[in-house]
């Protein structure tokens, strides 16, 4: 009974954290990009599946997908913005980060 309300618990976090990430990606959703919006919604979606999710393999595929979108939002965002300094640190990162996860 404590581990079920342990799991209840721990599962409404993840959701408050999940409404905060997304008005925090809402709210730089004024970016005016095509298809920015439906990214974000798409993120947003793929979040809440990923957190209901208890198929392990299932869980990594979303997880893989969530995390591809941010990139491209990121990236999308900067060259928007004509950040190329930050573009260039931003592929640097994300090229270590895959060395990592190989």
């Amino acid at each position: 009974m404590k581990k079920i309300k342990k799991s209840e618990n721990k599962k409404s976090k993840l959701q408050a954290k999940l409404e905060d990430d997304g008005k925090t990606l809402m709210g730089i959703g004024k970016i005016k990009t095509p298809g920015f919006k439906q990214k974000l919604a798409k993120i947003w979606n793929l979040k809440k599946k990923f957190f209901s999710e208890h198929d392990k393999d299932k869980k990594k595929l979303l997880k893989k997908e969530i995390n591809k979108l941010e990139w491209k939002l990121i990236e999308v965002t900067l060259k928007k913005q004509g950040n190329e300094k930050a573009l260039d640190k931003l592929k640097n990162i994300k090229k270590i980060k895959q060395k990592m996860l190989a």
